[in-house]
C-alpha cells in the first residue's frame, strides 16, 4: 500500500506534486522490478509498491533536480511492515534500513510541464548488510518501466 506523509509535497517540484503521478511511477518501477527477477532483496519494497503487504510512506515527492536539463528527480520513501514501528525502520524479514529513493527522468524536459514525459530509471537504497558508517546506497537499474505522463489526477 502507498501512503502519503503529511508534508510530501512541500518538497515536490512545481507542477508534479500529484499523487497519481507519485502512484504511477512507483507501481511502474514495481512492475518492471517484478518482472526483472535479478533483485529478490526488494520483494518487500515491490509487494507494497504493488498494494500487497506493508506499506510504503512517501515522506518527499519529486526533488533533488539534477543533470543537463534538472531532468532527474526523486521520491523518498520508507517501507514499512507488520509489527514495524512508525519511526523505527529496522524491522525483521526485511533488508532495508533505511530511506528508498526512486529516480525519474523527465524524457522531454523542454516541452511543457503538462507535457512531460516521465520514466522510473533506478531504485536507490541501504541494506542492514551495508557497513556502519557506509553512507552509499546500493543502485538498481530499472529496466523496461512505461513511460507516463504529467497530466495524471
Amino acid at each position: 500500500m502507498i501512503e502519503f506523509e503529511n508534508g510530501w509535497e512541500k518538497y515536490a517540484i512545481n507542477p508534479v506534486k500529484s499523487e497519481a503521478l507519485a502512484r504511477g511511477l512507483i507501481r511502474n518501477a514495481a512492475v518492471a522490478l517484478a518482472n526483472d527477477h535479478a533483485y529478490p532483496e526488494l520483494m518487500f519494497w515491490i509487494e507494497a509498491a504493488m498494494g500487497g503487504a506493508g506499506v510504503l510512506n512517501v515522506r518527499k515527492g519529486l526533488h533533488s533536480q539534477k543533470g543537463v536539463f534538472d531532468e532527474v528527480m526523486h521520491l523518498t520513501m520508507c517501507l514499512y511492515s507488520h509489527g514495524s514501528k512508525k519511526g523505527s525502520l529496522e524491522y525483521e524479514n526485511t533488508a532495508f534500513q533505511t530511506y528508498v529513493h526512486l529516480d525519474t527522468t523527465v524524457l522531454n524536459p523542454k516541452a511543457a510541464p503538462e507535457e512531460y514525459q516521465f520514466q522510473p530509471t533506478s531504485l536507490s537504497y541501504k541494506t542492514a548488510w551495508h557497513k556502519s558508517g557506509d553512507k552509499g546506497f546500493t543502485k538498481v537499474a530499472i529496466v523496461g518501466a512505461r513511460i507516463l505522463t504529467n497530466n495524471l489526477k
